[in-house]
């Protein structure tokens, strides 16, 4: 809750048995083909004409380079998440994208996706304009600047790119990227149909239709509903403390007037509308978890609407590819923050965002040959306003003066700035022999940030606290940065590829948006670089994939939020810090119908120079990074149609907070899902965290508005249950 943390401070044994398990196993004799027509059953590869080999894993074709890749020749570290995984994991929106990616974490605030935040590597940062993060998130070619979408429906695939992406993707990606790709319209008739049950009274509804108007023309309409009570309690309002709903819809049009030219516009959006009484303190959430005692339920109202045009032109010997969009984030947060049954501290937070991009690009056609490269010109603009006001109620007032009849005291911020920015960028992959491959790549990113804030202080206390009735200011500020890669391959053979990279990242500086009196005290860019060796491997006839990665990442001039006065908090770059770790993912078939897969990632972050910071000290860790994540899973296709899956994550011990005050002990979430599928339908029962852990998913000290609360936050989910049924035509 972006209001009160501005205010308050304002498995790897199990996975080589795994690997070793799958490698021991001799290649079985062909059985018979597994039932189609569904998305859940394993998908197999091609290996002849009019054969197949029912226990290949499938070979993957990724795009997040902006060019078709084998995931297996991209020197990063890339999670690939196509239509079949995203149903089998679960993944509905963006913190499932953490369970089973080394690496990666979310913090997820309920209720409220505007909030969530993605962590990867350990990368962290804090940010006074609070819609731009270290993880940038693109969805269908555009980048998503505040109010992540709140549910994934009809998707084509997700891909997770770990480590700073700068030079393909600019500013803000500077711990790695989100690639988000929708199923576009195809030239047949297409329906689909899902609802779902849950836990707690989530009912979820999603639907789509595809239809070809013409030889030329097509459109995939999409939707998707959610309704729930929510897993909060509010004690005091004997109501749910997190409930509410949400709608998502995707309209798409494709024109396809000859072979080489494709043409989609893509109109897309959600409305969500929920309580929003889900922080307690922990000594309250330790006696009674997942109840809240705010005496306001309060609420959170966000929409956004966007409009992406894509225009591709795939003739000739060079490719041209056109993303124009638009689109706009509004989001309207009431907050009860003294997380007591008496009104004695309210906050009502507004975020408006305002955005428009255009991306020319032009890249290589030729598949087969020897140079591979893409280049383009990127340019956008936003409007970014943050609105403020917070109210210390009357009877706040007198308890603090030992006066009564002094009234309320309202403090009012309405900050705006004008985010103009402008790049360059290519990039290749040369061929210097067979088997020897050489990327370079370079981008030069400009940003300029046009402030203009106002505040205003309204009561008859404010004078006495040495208040200014109203503040204003201005400013301007630019930033730029040349952001280069480099990687080196060996590809033994096709199936094996080693590869050392270097990488930059970058966030620019901006403005203290969330205090208008200090709003033009500007703050630096913060820089990453990265520095990796990996490997992509395949074996025994693609029955096992193992990829590996060791990385070291420094980043500099951390942004980060330091405490001014009692309820002010600033962002100031305080020096160095970095991280460093190793992941391993591994995915086999050693028998029809089986398969299992796992991943393990190490992780160690070190503050190195905290500066003038007194949000964290030299030498601590950073927050959300935990040591050691990792899972293991499996899932099993009866010829009929019945499958089961089961998946475990485990997540080690991390700290909640830069300062390393709260830690967060080891958590262990596991899950299964069971279905029958025949035809076209299909009918499952699943349930998450089955052990029922209980575990925070942040904190925040408000103890300088209210004495003792130095440990305030809120819980990730319990035991859920659910049964779903589909049917696609």
């Amino acid at each position: 809750m972006n209001a009160v943390v501005r205010r308050g401070l304002l498995a790897g044994g199990v996975l080589c048995a795994l690997v070793a398990g799958g490698a021991s196993l001799a290649p079985p004799a062909l059985a018979q083909d597994a039932p189609t027509g569904n998305a859940t059953m394993p998908r197999t590869e091609q290996v002849g004409e009019g054969e197949q080999n029912v226990y290949a894993l499938p070979e993957v074709i990724v795009s997040s380079q902006k060019i078709e890749q084998r995931l297996n020749e991209v020197p990063i570290s890339i999670n690939h998440y196509d239509e079949m995984e995203i149903e089998n994991k679960q993944i509905t929106d963006v913190k499932d994208l953490a369970r089973s990616a080394p690496g990666i974490f979310v913090r997820e605030t309920v209720g409220n996706p505007g909030n969530t935040q993605l962590t990867i590597r350990g990368i962290v940062s804090g940010s006074a304009d609070f819609l731009n993060q270290t993880v940038g998130v693109f969805s269908d070619g555009m980048n998503v600047n505040g109010g992540l979408e709140p549910q994934f429906f009809d998707m084509e695939s997700v891909e997770v790119l770990r480590g700073p992406q700068g030079t393909l993707y600019g500013g803000n990606t500077l711990g790695g990227a989100m690639v988000v790709n929708s199923k576009k319209p195809v030239f047949d008739w297409e329906t689909g149909a899902s609802a779902a049950y849950e836990s707690f009274n989530t009912k979820l509804l999603t639907g789509m239709v595809n239809a070809p108007l013409s030889e030329t023309i097509a459109v995939r309409l999409a939707g998707a509903y959610r309704h729930t009570d929510g897993y909060f309690r509010n004690e005091v309002k004997d109501d749910p403390g997190a409930g509410g709903e949400d709608y998502n819809f995707r309209g798409q049009i494709r024109v396809k007037p000859s072979d080489a030219w494709n043409i989609n516009f893509n109109l897309n959006g959600y409305n969500r509308n929920y309580d929003y009484s889900i922080y307690n303190t922990f000594d309250n959430f330790d006696d009674d978890p997942w109840k809240t005692d705010s005496g306001n339920l309060g609420y959170v109202k966000s929409n956004a609407l966007g409009q992406i045009l894509t225009v591709e032109y795939d003739g000739g010997d060079v490719g041209f590819t056109s993303i124009t969009g638009h689109r706009r984030y509004s989001s309207d947060e009431d907050n009860d923050v003294d997380f007591i049954e008496a009104n004695l501290l309210s906050d009502r937070f507004r975020l408006d965002n305002d955005q428009y991009t255009q991306e020319l690009r032009l890249h290589s056609q030729d598949k087969d040959a020897r140079l591979q490269w893409v280049a383009g010109v990127y340019g956008s603009y936003e409007e970014q306003r943050t609105r403020d006001d917070y109210t210390l109620q009357d009877d706040y007032v007198a308890a603090m003066t030992g006066m009564t009849g002094l009234g309320n005291l309202r403090m009012s911020n309405d900050v705006t700035v004008d985010v103009y920015n402008g790049a360059l960028f290519g990039q290749g992959t040369y061929g210097i022999t067979e088997k020897l491959f050489l990327t370079l790549g370079l981008r030069y990113d400009h940003v300029t940030k046009e402030l203009d804030a106002k505040g205003a202080n309204v009561g008859t206390i404010a004078p006495m606290m040495g208040l200014a009735d109203t503040v204003e200011a201005t400013g301007e500020e630019s930033y730029s940065a040349v952001l280069p890669k480099a990687a080196i391959e060996y590809r033994f053979t096709r199936d094996l590829n080693v590869y050392a990279s270097v990488t930059a990242g970058y966030k620019p500086g901006g403005f203290q948006t969330n205090n208008a009196a200090a709003a033009d005290e500007s703050y630096d860019s913060e820089h990453t670089w990265n520095y990796e060796i990996g490997m992509k491997s395949s074996f025994f006839d693609n029955k096992l994939d193992i990829n590996a990665a060791a990385f070291y990442t420094q980043m500099e001039d951390q942004q980060l939020f330091q405490l001014i006065s009692g309820s002010t908090a600033v962002v100031q770059n305080a020096g160095e810090s970095h991280s460093m770790g190793v992941e391993l993912e591994a995915r086999a078939r050693p028998v029809q119908g089986l398969e299992v897969f796992g991943s393990y990632g190490w992780l160690k972050t070190e503050i190195d120079d905290a500066g003038d910071s007194t949000a964290t000290f030299d030498g601590a860790e950073s927050s959300f990074a935990p040591t050691y994540k990792a899972s293991l899973g499996g899932q099993y296709t009866f010829e009929n149609g019945v499958f089961a899956r089961v998946e475990n994550e485990f997540i080690g011990p991390h700290y909640l907070d830069l300062a390393n005050k709260v830690r967060q002990d080891a958590i262990n979430l596991l899950g299964f899902r069971v279905g029958y599928e025949f035809d076209d339908y299909g009918v499952y029962i699943y349930g998450r965290n089955l052990l029922n852990e209980e575990y925070y998913t942040m904190v925040f000290d408000n103890s300088s508005m209210m004495p003792g609360q130095d440990r305030v936050g809120t819980m990730g989910a319990p035991r859920t249950f659910g049964v779903m049924a589909k049917m696609e035509f």
